[in-house]
């Protein structure tokens, strides 16, 4: 016998194969998609970034920085630090 979570059963206790049996899955999932799932938003987000090269990544940046600054001067200053690392 096993006890399930408290949030789950209220602390109940329940045989293990019981419980194995009457869980269905409609569809297989990957591991990723599982992890994904636990991670939340914002681990998806990271773990998205994380994959992409380096040069989707400063694309990426490019345009947050036109949409954040509207300033033409310091949108200017950041796109310049932002080439400095990009070579």
């Amino acid at each position: 016998m096993v006890r399930a979570l408290a949030s789950h059963a209220r602390g109940h206790w329940f045989k293990s194969s019981t419980a194995h049996e009457n869980i269905s899955f409609g569809e297989e999932i990957s591991l990723r998609e599982v992890v994904e799932l636990l991670l939340g938003e914002e681990g998806r987000r990271r773990l998205t970034l994380r994959h992409k090269s380096n040069d989707e990544l400063f694309t990426l940046y490019q345009a947050e920085l036109t949409l954040r600054l509207h300033n033409d001067r310091d949108r200017q200053a950041a796109e310049a630090l932002l080439e400095r690392f990009q070579h």
